[in-house]
């Protein structure tokens, strides 16, 4: 059984946005699988794709930054992006 800090716990249990940088339409990628399941448990989904409209029914934004004035307050970010490319969304 995997062991999670109080404080992850906390934040996990607190949250109620999650943006999914590099969210993806296609159902075979992961991003697709995780944003999915993170709706299918209750959080406020914001795909950030910016050559997607809506991803899973919900508008798709191109940055955080627009998503965010757009939305409000994004508890968590997930992102799928290639190392290389990470360092700009942090």
């Amino acid at each position: 059984m995997i062991s999670l800090d109080p404080q992850v716990v906390e934040i996990i249990e607190e949250a109620r946005t999650i943006a999914v940088v590099g969210c993806s339409p296609d159902p075979h990628r992961d991003s697709f699988y995780s944003a999915r399941y993170f709706m299918e448990q209750g959080y406020e989904l914001i795909p950030i794709n910016p050559k997607h409209e809506t991803i899973l029914g919900v508008r798709a934004y191109p940055d955080l930054l627009s998503a965010r004035e757009a939305t409000g307050a994004i508890d968590i970010v997930d992102i799928y992006r290639a190392p290389e490319f990470v360092a700009p969304h942090v």
